[in-house]
């Protein structure tokens, strides 16, 4: 889901990386498949990091 609203950080790798920019374009020509492959590698990692914080949390309290 694209929002339509611009957006911009800043990262710097530890090592070299590729990247890969996906606008909207990208995003809607992709096929199918890629793309969920692409969803489901995306929600493991934002699981991942749900999962830190949530340690994290129960760590602090």
């Amino acid at each position: 889901m694209n929002t339509g609203k611009s957006r911009s950080t800043n990262v710097i790798a530890k090592k070299k990386v590729v990247v890969l920019k996906m606008d909207s374009y990208i995003l809607k020509t992709l096929d199918p498949a890629i793309l969920n492959k692409f969803k489901d590698h995306l929600l493991k990692i934002l699981i991942g990091r749900l999962d830190e914080m949530n340690f994290a949390m129960a760590a602090f309290k």
